[in-house]
């Protein structure tokens, strides 16, 4: 005698089979049915081939189209849909793998100065970028806590390569001429702090004093001014006084200055601090003299808009400020002369490449070079297609119909299996 749950079998046996069916023929439909225009989903990889099936004749799109990006968008490409999008098309994207670098690179201002290139990136990954010339790979610059920055030999066609995107960076070695004018009493230090900076590169003009009225000219000696001049250098006071009014000019109207000794005295209209009068004792001669060690007369009184560079301990030892359209930097280093002639084996180095720092920090820009066309890929993105938008939570290609064969497929299986049990036919 069938028992009284062998009805209820039968129909949900029924609704099973009826299930698996209609599952079976959405299935179908769905994998040979193209997806809606109106949610199409693409892969940044493959725009490039497919973005003249989404844009129409008229350069608008067919509907709505998200585009994640997984890799670096071409510019063309970029600028097609960007313009698709000014024309009223709906196109919107997510993912930012290849798109979070910004680089930028400068020559740095010195003779021979290489190239200073400065990365920025999210402050949350780390990762690791390939600069490269039109020869080969350079060297690799690890971006941590969202920036980074590395100089480098001057090279022609230098790129970023990071993440499979490339950033170009305009850089190109600057071969003019760098010029100095030393005005000095004089002695040791002017000597070597001229050997210094000519050994540097520097093209260096110099005016010494000898006696009151008797001076000592080296270079050709023009007027100050910043078309045929980049930077002054003051070591004293004695040769300062007939040219204050004129260095003062000079770096306002965008010439670099170095001040150093009681060349500071007779320049305190633009000098960033003061100097203290007395100084630390000076080594001993039997002594290997560092930079450390050298005799510092501590800056002190400095102004408001002045800016440290170096510390000694509590003593500030180096500091710089704006004046006009020029920069000033003061030393509180005396007799350098001595770490060059009483130093280790790379005293000689060390102090040529101290000078010509302090005069690269003070020297002016030369023209500035054209902005890279892809220096900010993520940021060109942005201007191009907008902010970025959350994409699509339910898929839009035929791949979406994957599960319900299986699910039809356990359905028959549990429809036949329960037939069977029960001994139906």
């Amino acid at each position: 005698m069938p028992s009284r749950a062998e009805p209820v079998r039968a129909r949900l046996e029924w609704a099973a089979r009826v299930a698996a069916f209609a599952l079976l023929a959405w299935a179908l439909w769905r994998q040979f049915t193209p997806a809606p225009v109106a949610s199409r989903v693409l892969d940044s990889a493959s725009l490039a081939r497919t973005v003249g099936a989404v844009l129409s004749a008229d350069g608008r799109t067919q509907g709505p189209t998200h585009v994640r990006v997984t890799g670096a968008v071409p510019p063309p490409v970029r600028d097609v849909v960007a313009a698709a999008r000014r024309a009223g098309a709906r196109v919107s994207w997510s993912g930012d793998s290849t798109t979070v670098w910004a680089a930028a690179g400068a020559p740095e201002r010195e003779p021979g100065g290489g190239v200073r290139v400065a990365v920025v990136g999210p402050a949350a990954r780390d990762d690791s970028g390939v600069l490269a010339d039109t020869t080969g790979a350079l060297d690799t610059l690890r971006l941590r806590d969202g920036g980074a920055a590395l100089t480098l030999s001057p090279a022609r066609g230098l790129q970023l390569r990071a993440r499979g995107a490339a950033i170009a960076l305009n850089v190109a070695p600057d071969t003019a001429p760098w010029r100095a004018l030393v005005l000095a009493r004089a002695g040791w230090e002017a000597k070597f702090v001229v050997a210094a900076l000519e050994e540097q590169g520097w093209t260096v003009s110099a005016r010494l004093s000898l006696a009151p009225g008797t001076d000592v000219t080296q270079g050709a000696l023009s007027a100050l001014d910043p078309a045929a001049l980049d930077v002054v250098v003051v070591l004293d006071s004695v040769r300062v006084g007939p040219e204050t009014a004129e260095i003062v000019r000079f770096v306002r109207a965008g010439g670099g200055v170095v001040l150093a000794g009681d060349g500071a005295t007779r320049l305190s209209a633009v000098a960033p601090a003061e100097l203290l009068s007395a100084s630390t004792r000076a080594p001993r001669s039997d002594a290997v003299v560092t930079r450390a060690s050298l005799p510092l007369r501590a800056l002190t009184t400095l102004r408001a808009d002045a800016v440290v560079l170096e510390s000694r301990g509590p003593l500030v030892a180096a500091a710089a400020r704006s004046e006009g359209r020029g920069r000033v930097i003061l030393l509180g280093y005396g007799d350098t002369w001595r770490w060059r002639m009483a130093g280790g084996a790379t005293a000689v180095a060390e102090h040529r490449r101290f000078w010509s720092q302090a005069l690269a920090g003070v020297a002016p820009d030369r023209a500035p070079l054209p902005a890279a066309p892809e220096g900010a890929p993520r940021a060109r993105l942005v201007d191009a297609w907008g902010a970025m938008s959350a994409a699509p939570a339910t898929p839009t290609d035929g791949s979406n119909a994957r599960w319900l064969w299986p699910v039809a497929a356990l359905l028959l299986v549990a429809e036949w299996a329960s037939r069977r049990t029960r001994g139906a036919a």
